[in-house]
């Protein structure tokens, strides 16, 4: 059972589904960060190492998109307190 849900995982973040697999992830985020602003600071880590993993991965493009989803989400909690 936990080795289905680790291929499932596994084929959703870096497989075929990996554009659904960072959608999934964007959304997360962005959910997060509108319901509360500090929550950026939990997000933009995972951002970094989520990107890092696309990386090790050798999928780029989704490493730059993930962590500019990281960046901006930052960048929006820097706006707010303002």
């Amino acid at each position: 059972m936990a080795g289905e849900f680790e291929e499932f995982f596994t084929q959703l973040f870096f497989g075929t589904g990996h554009i659904i697999g960072i959608l999934i992830l964007i959304a997360i985020s962005v959910l997060l960060v509108l319901k509360s602003k500090y929550s950026a600071v939990l997000v933009f880590p995972l951002t970094i190492l989520m990107g890092l993993e696309y990386l090790s991965n050798e999928l780029f493009y989704d490493a730059v998109i993930i962590w500019s989803c990281g960046l901006f989400s930052l960048l929006y909690l820097i706006g707010e307190l303002k």
